[in-house]
């Protein structure tokens, strides 16, 4: 799966080790837990709880082990 959190634009590495979920329509991935705690990023970040982006629903991404 994708290795980039596209919400936050941040590189997730080949083999995330955190929990993650996904776009059921677009795909879109991103982090469960947000790294970064200033109040606009926050902000931004509660627009996308229920929804992606593109406003499909998310689902949770197991967590992978090589």
């Amino acid at each position: 799966w994708c290795e980039i959190d596209h919400l936050r634009r941040l590189h997730l590495g080949a083999c995330p080790t955190e929990e993650c979920k996904a776009c059921t329509r677009c795909g879109c991935v991103t982090m469960l837990k947000s790294p970064n705690r200033t109040t606009a990023v926050k902000q931004w970040e509660q627009r996308w709880i229920k929804n992606c982006l593109c406003g499909g629903l998310w689902w949770r991404v197991p967590l992978s082990y090589p």
